[in-house]
């Protein structure tokens, strides 16, 4: 997780060379037209034998799919089938065949694919995505995020805050940032294409030295439309490229809608009474699923006869640190004032412990 390195820093980035992307099987035209559209986004083809397996592609680019593939294909790369229109019919039975997510079908979808290649081409220097899940309602997850980006912000790290929850009322208001000017998510509902990070990061509310993308806070107009997916993704994907830092107040795992990429690392929150261990075994059972490294933070008080370490064990994933409980809290954040508890001696030690270990590149335990 880069540390001291802002906005400008991160836009200036431009790679030494263009990394590859991979086309097995078409004709020399689709050849042809693949590799005028890939160096439009910065990539360069890598035309393979379609009856070999593929050598990985670097830097995360998917691996694009011609006519005339016919091997199983075993890789965890993204797949993509493309070719022109008077071969639709068999493009489609090529991504049935091979459980490919994608087809982009010439000419019409080249513009697509080229937005979709270029994403690629900003994962090597995408800022680090932690989305923070609560195992139960109500268990603080809106509050360790907020306090975490505000430790990350103060540490010199370019961090944003994302509230995932359109239902929550608002992180905004919790935070007293309710009246910063500044873009919230039904501003970004109707995005299309590629999102620009550096305007993306310009028209972000701030607050404590942190940007926020947030739904609207109380007594804003709430729009009940949600991003779809690939908007979402767009748009993290943009705030990575912007922020050494993405920090994603999730709320309860599966509670929220799909917010379109998965998160690097996930901090699980719970409670450590017996019915909330029993729910955050289902969420880290889940969580484990998405290939994200996984923590858990454990909330107090403390039931006699246990800890915060022998919950963890019992969790099967790595203890992240110990949240006190603070009665101050609810009442902090109904009157928008969470962010002066940033400033608890606990609290900053919980978050620059977790910071550390985001950074180390910690790979913590996971589910058997």
């Amino acid at each position: 997780m880069p540390r001291h390195q802002t906005v400008k820093e991160r836009a200036a980035w431009r790679p030494d060379e263009a990394a590859d992307v991979v086309l097995l099987g078409g004709t020399g035209s689709l050849r042809d037209e693949v590799a005028r559209i890939a160096a439009a986004a910065g990539l360069a083809l890598r035309p393979e034998d379609p009856t070999g397996a593929p050598a990985p592609a670097p830097g995360g680019a998917p691996v694009l799919l011609g006519t005339g593939y016919a091997r199983t294909l075993r890789t965890a790369a993204e797949l993509v089938v493309v070719g022109f229109l008077d071969e639709a019919p068999a493009l489609w039975d090529l991504a049935a065949s091979t459980g490919a997510g994608r087809v982009a079908v010439l000419p019409d979808g080249a513009a697509w694919l080229a937005e979709y290649l270029s994403r690629t081409r900003r994962r090597e220097t995408a800022g680090k995505i932690v989305a923070l899940h609560g195992a139960s309602g109500g268990v603080g997850t809106s509050a360790l995020a907020g306090w975490l980006a505000a430790e990350a912000a103060r540490s010199g790290t370019a961090t944003v805050l994302v509230d995932a929850d359109p239902l929550g009322g608002g992180l905004s208001s919790a935070l007293g940032a309710a009246d910063v000017p500044g873009l919230v998510w039904p501003d970004l509902a109707e995005a299309q294409g590629t999102v620009n990070p550096v305007q993306l990061a310009a028209s972000l509310p701030a607050i404590a030295g942190f940007s926020l993308l947030s739904w609207p806070g109380a007594g804003k107009e709430t729009l009940t439309e949600v991003p779809e997916a690939d908007t979402a993704a767009e748009i993290l994907s943009a705030a990575a490229g912007a922020f050494g830092l993405v920090v994603i107040d999730a709320g309860r795992l599966g509670s929220s809608p799909d917010i379109g990429r998965p998160a690097d690392d996930i901090v699980l929150l719970t409670r450590a009474d017996l019915r909330s261990r029993r729910a955050a075994a289902t969420a880290a059972a889940t969580a484990a699923g998405s290939g994200a490294n996984i923590h858990v933070v454990v909330r107090g008080p403390l039931p006699p006869g246990t800890d915060e370490h022998l919950i963890a064990d019992g969790l099967g994933v790595s203890l992240a640190g110990y949240l006190p409980q603070l009665r101050a809290v609810p009442a902090s954040q109904h009157d928008g004032r969470l962010l002066e508890l940033a400033s608890n001696r606990r609290i900053r030690a919980l978050c620059a412990s977790l910071l550390d270990r985001l950074e180390s590149g910690h790979q913590p335990g996971r589910l058997a």
